[in-house]
């Protein structure tokens, strides 16, 4: 289940162990839309906790995290960011990609 966080839970959200993907989305992004069900999907291929953050409500995490387009995807592995990728990708990429941080 993707599950919202802010620029103010984001820090305690990420600092869990395991992996965590923070999907950085915006209301109006056209792409975005179309990686919810992906990200629905990915869920189900591999154990990852996704958090959605939406770029407008929460500037600060954007500015942090270097979030220049949407969507962007961030991806933490016991609360380091270990990779960031941006753009609407396939299910099967982001297995192959995410794959070897579990």
């Amino acid at each position: 289940m993707i599950k919202d966080t802010s620029d103010s839970t984001l820090a305690d959200d990420i600092g869990t162990e395991g992996i965590v993907l923070v999907w950085f989305t915006a209301e109006w992004c056209a792409p975005c839309k179309m990686l919810k069900p992906v990200l629905e999907g990915l869920e189900n291929h591999m154990y990852i906790n996704i958090l959605k953050l939406d770029i407008d409500k929460n500037p600060v995490a954007t500015e942090q995290y270097d979030v220049q387009s949407v969507p962007s995807l961030v991806l933490f592995q016991d609360g380091a960011k270990v990779r960031q990728d941006t753009g609407a990708f396939p299910t099967a990429i982001l297995v192959e990609r995410y794959s070897p941080y579990l």
